[in-house]
């Protein structure tokens, strides 16, 4: 990336930033996703440099609608971290992916949390959930492109539960 497109884009990113913590989400989201899928890395940069649990639940949320696999160890870390509500965003995201590491990541969590000290069983349950519909995705991702692919709109895990209240 050239350095004026890379400037452009560090600006553009950090106008919509400054709109989503003036509590402006929509129109955040919206400029944001709508900006080269190269501002993934710009927005991890920000979810590491930020103290809001409310915006990095947001950066999580705008960040998974990318459905990008360098996206996916920031899913791993939020999921495990299990701060505020940033790991159901993180479990989103990672149903959002539907792909084979997604899988793996949450398998890995489940393994993990069911030999921990004190396992928690709901929080095993929400990633359950969200493993089946990982995979039932990521199926249906394999059968209607013959190969696994990243994208397509889905139901996610929070958008789910949030049906059966």
């Amino acid at each position: 990336m050239s350095a004026a497109l890379d400037s452009t884009l560090q600006d553009a990113t950090d106008l919509y930033l400054r709109q989503l913590r003036a509590g402006d989400f929509d129109s955040a989201f919206h400029g944001l996703i709508d900006l080269d899928p190269a501002v993934v890395h710009l927005l991890i940069a920000a979810y590491h440099a930020e103290t809001s649990a409310s915006i990095c639940a947001s950066l999580l949320r705008i960040i998974s609608e990318f459905r990008t696999p360098s996206a996916l160890p920031l899913l791993a870390e939020a999921l495990r971290c299990r701060r505020d509500d940033q790991w159901k965003q993180a479990l989103d995201g990672l149903v959002r992916l539907a792909s084979v590491e997604a899988i793996q990541t949450l398998e890995a969590v489940i393994r993990d949390e069911a030999v921990a000290p004190n396992p928690e069983s709901s929080y095993i349950d929400w990633v359950r959930e969200a493993l089946d519909q990982t995979k039932q995705a990521h199926g249906n991702n394999s059968n209607s492109t013959g190969n696994a692919s990243y994208g397509g709109d889905r139901p996610t895990i929070l958008a789910a539960r949030q049906g059966r209240r």
